[in-house]
């Protein structure tokens, strides 16, 4: 319980701070497809940080196995997740000569609660 409550203030803090959001979110799924999806979830919203793996802070965990699909360990787990966004240059899948700069959430700090 104490865990929870400290977590709520954390929530309260971090949501002052300027491009920096945070929640519980369960892990949902992994996987290669038209680029690297990493997915997770909560009540009100879904979120993939695929594309900006490469700037991820995983903090030790291995989300996923080395063909990319979700570590069954990690899968459905809650963890509290800090993120913030940045901008990256992301392939059309359908004409993958064209690209454009979308933001896209990265993990910050990402902590296991259960």
């Amino acid at each position: 319980m104490k865990k929870i409550i400290h977590l709520v203030i954390l929530l309260a803090v971090n949501s002052i701070v300027l491009g920096q959001e945070s929640s519980i979110l369960t892990f949902k799924h992994s996987v290669l497809g038209d680029y690297f999806h990493l997915e997770f979830s909560n009540n009100s919203q879904n979120l993939d940080f695929g594309a900006c793996h490469s700037k991820n802070n995983y903090n030790g965990y291995d989300l996923f196995l080395d063909d990319m699909s979700p570590n069954p360990k990690f899968k459905g787990k809650k963890f509290f997740v800090k993120w913030g966004y940045k901008l990256v240059e992301v392939a059309d899948p359908i004409e993958p000569w064209k690209t454009e700069k979308v933001k896209n959430p990265y993990i910050k700090n990402i902590e296991l609660l259960d």
